[in-house]
């Protein structure tokens, strides 16, 4: 089957790895084998890999991609993510990964 994934570079040291439309089931292809191959093949190429995802409380994504990052970052919209949604992302996470916070203006 085809690779759903292309990195496209955008200038000399800043590439992006843009998904393809998955037909399959998105937390089983997060989960695969592929996705470590991926993952390992791209820590070789590059001196820093940044994975983002959607919110924890939304898609198990976060969740499942924590297993291949050394450190997660957990941003919160100021003004509008609740104290209680970070506590339960918190949760569902762990709070061994989390390197930081970042408050974004709404």
């Amino acid at each position: 089957p085809e690779d759903p994934w292309e990195v496209l570079g955008l200038g000399p040291s800043f590439h992006v790895l843009a998904a393809k439309p998955v037909q399959t089931n998105p937390s089983a292809l997060l989960s695969s084998e592929i996705m470590a191959d991926l993952v390992e093949d791209l820590r070789r190429k590059f001196d820093f890999v940044v994975i983002s995802a959607p919110p924890v409380m939304e898609a198990a994504d976060g969740v499942i991609l924590q297993d291949y990052v050394d450190g997660a970052i957990m941003a919160a919209l100021a003004g509008v993510t609740r104290m209680g949604s970070l506590r339960a992302s918190l949760g569902r996470l762990g709070e061994g990964k989390i390197i930081g916070t970042v408050l974004l203006g709404s």
